[in-house]
């Protein structure tokens, strides 16, 4: 044990001044009356006894008493108490000892607790010492009883009928699984049954052969479209695709008698003037019908100078082989909604004895100019440097008025046509001249009807007339022609 040495100065009745020293230590406990009185500069020597009792929980070094110097008159037992928190005992030593470890602290700042007494430390430490019974209340979630294991483990161990309830797809019992089981234990009829279509007998595996095994006659067959003639490369016959112009300028319908549903001069319809007309008044349906002196085949009728498309009718084309009824629809019907002039165009030609059209959906004062059916000149080549459509390309000719100063006053409106023109390369001879010239000299004196391309543009089609004679050209050496021509539409 290390003493404490406490540096004190005692002051008796007379004025004399002891200075501390070995020779004059002071142990307790002091006897000091009230005359006598203390100076505490301390630190105080302290015997082995008190240092025995303080020193198991306390290491003090060098603790100042300063503050403790307050009770100046100190008896023996004020002395006791001021000591009392120093002087701890050892049941409260060992309280207090294990969670504090006190080095140079300041007497100052520990006056406030210095007296603790016995309760107060174990109100201290009742959060670091924890009873039985707080340690029972606290371990309830961890330490679980026997009662509360079987509470939580309920969806754990789930009972026989629960298990049947919930678990049907999971955990199958003996009559679901047989159920189940069906299709995994197959029986011998069931194999035989799947296995079908797996194992193929000698005539199904024939019959699947079929088509990649091929016979020396079918590569013949399949060869057909491969195997391209020279015609067919360069035709000279048609038909030729959609794309191609279609002209129909021979009318068959010249040789015809014609009779109309109402109306009058139905048979205005079959000569090249458009001044003079079939007139009616269009209602839930008209038609008028041409019959012819023999079948012919026909593979175009066209209907122009026509008002149709401001009453916007429906018309339809129908034909049939004799003299009796019923009649065969042509081509699609058209919903007309303009007053270009209409084409009803077929690949293959049919033989006609009859020819029929039907206007309906239509209400109003109309009239139709011409009907044209024949065979229709399809043109070798399409366009391949590009074409302006007649439909679209206006010729108005105007009267305009205006003052002297130059100032408009009006215009009228003389002549509506539109113009356009037509040009063709790389003609055979042999197809020009079998195909193309009779339809120079029917231009000549006769209109025909023009449609550029039935393909994408079904439309645009026009009742025309040539302004000039038609002549073709040879190009270069080769033998190969081109031609072109204006043409004006009329109606």
């Amino acid at each position: 044990m290390t003493a404490v040495y406490i540096n004190a100065t005692v002051v008796d009745g007379s004025n004399t001044k002891h200075w501390p020293s070995p020779a004059y230590p002071f142990y307790p406990p002091v006897i000091i009356d009230g005359k006598t009185s203390v100076e505490i500069s301390g630190p105080f020597d302290v015997d082995a006894s008190i240092n025995q009792s303080i020193s198991t929980p306390i290491n003090l070094n060098s603790i100042s008493f300063l503050s403790l110097s307050a009770p100046n008159s100190l008896t023996k037992q004020s002395v006791i108490d001021v000591i009392a928190p120093v002087t701890l005992s050892f049941s409260a030593s060992q309280n207090i000892a294990l969670p504090i470890e006190i080095t140079g602290l300041s007497v100052l700042g520990l006056t406030v607790p210095a007296s603790i007494t016995g309760e107060s430390v174990v109100d201290i430490a009742i959060p670091n010492t924890l009873t039985i019974v707080s340690v029972g209340t606290l371990a309830i979630p961890i330490s679980l009883n026997s009662v509360s294991v079987v509470d939580l483990a309920i969806p754990v161990n789930v009972p026989a009928s629960a298990v049947i309830d919930v678990d049907i797809p999971g955990t199958l019992s003996v009559v679901s699984i047989i159920d189940v089981a069906i299709p995994i234990s197959i029986t011998a009829a069931s194999l035989i049954s799947i296995s079908l279509p797996v194992s193929v007998p000698a005539s199904a595996a024939v019959d699947i052969a079929i088509p990649v095994d091929i016979t020396e006659s079918a590569a013949i067959d399949l060869a057909v479209p491969v195997a391209i003639s020279a015609n067919a490369l360069d035709p000279e016959l048609p038909p030729f695709a959609l794309n191609h112009a279609r002209i129909l300028y021979d009318n068959l319908l010249l040789i015809s008698s014609v009779i109309t549903s109402s109306g009058l001069n139905g048979g205005f319809t079959l000569i090249p003037n458009t001044a003079q007309r079939w007139t009616f008044t269009a209602t839930a349906s008209q038609s008028i019908k041409f019959t012819l002196p023999d079948n012919l085949d026909i593979d175009t009728v066209c209907i122009g100078a026509h008002n149709l498309g401001d009453l916007g009718a429906t018309v339809t084309a129908f034909y049939d082989t004799d003299l009796t009824d019923p009649f065969t629809q042509l081509a699609p019907l058209k919903v007309v909604t303009n007053n270009n002039s209409i084409m009803f165009h077929v690949d293959t030609a049919v033989s006609a004895r009859r020819i029929q059209i039907n206007i309906t959906d239509a209400s109003g004062p109309a009239y139709i100019g011409s009907i044209y059916a024949g065979i229709a000149l399809q043109m070798q080549r399409p366009f391949y440097s590009g074409h302006s459509p007649i439909t679209l390309s206006a010729s108005t000719t105007y009267f305009s008025s205006r003052s002297e100063s130059g100032a408009f006053i009006g215009r009228e409106i003389r002549k509506r046509e539109y113009q356009t023109s037509a040009a063709w390369k790389n003609i055979t001879d042999s197809w020009y001249r079998a195909y193309f010239q009779p339809f120079v000299l029917s231009a000549k004196t006769l209109p025909f009807y023009f449609a550029w391309n039935l393909l994408e543009h079904s439309s645009d089609v026009a009742y025309c007339i040539t302004n000039a004679d038609i002549s073709p050209s040879y190009q270069g050496n080769r033998d190969l022609m081109q031609v072109g021509f204006d043409m004006i539409g009329v109606g």
